[in-house]
């Protein structure tokens, strides 16, 4: 969805009339404002699809750490570890939350990997929290989930047009 965002708002600019350096230069901000943050539970995952090495898939093992990791117009990286799931969707809320503050418009995106009821209530914070102008919710594609693992959870981000 960070790339959707974009793919959405050229759409916009389009269908009112923007000629293409407009467009381009709507989409050069979004790269800058768009992005997104995810939990994964399963790290096993993660060390299979090469995203971690094996040692830190030990010791995030051995001390049961669950990765937050973003990607902003750049590899994936992590940016926290937490201990507990219950501080999964705290943690996406205030990050997201730091990297829109003071944005307009703002366009969120419920992402996950059969984990239907936890994004389910991610909604309904993000509802309550930001009163997003756009919100999509949607289960990730085979594709990424494979690298992810099940009960990935995350939150798209976008703001600018």
């Amino acid at each position: 969805m960070g790339l959707g965002f974009q793919v959405l708002a050229a759409a916009r600019a389009s269908r009112e009339g923007k000629d293409l350096d407009e467009i381009n230069s709507i989409l050069n901000y979004l790269k800058l404002t768009s992005g997104i943050v995810f939990a994964a539970p399963h790290i096993e995952y993660l060390r299979r699809g090469g995203r971690i090495s094996h040692i830190q898939y030990f010791f995030a093992s051995a001390l049961n750490l669950i990765p937050i990791m973003e990607i902003k117009s750049s590899p994936i990286k992590p940016v926290e570890r937490i201990r507990h799931s219950k501080e999964v969707i705290p943690h996406l809320l205030d990050l997201v939350s730091k990297r829109l503050e003071k944005e307009k418009p703002v366009r969120l995106a419920v992402v996950h990997a059969d984990a239907e009821s936890q994004a389910w209530e991610l909604t309904k914070d993000v509802r309550q929290r930001f009163a997003p102008d756009e919100l999509i919710t949607s289960e990730l594609t085979p594709v990424l989930g494979i690298h992810v693992g099940p009960d990935a959870l995350g939150l798209a981000y976008s703001s600018g047009y």
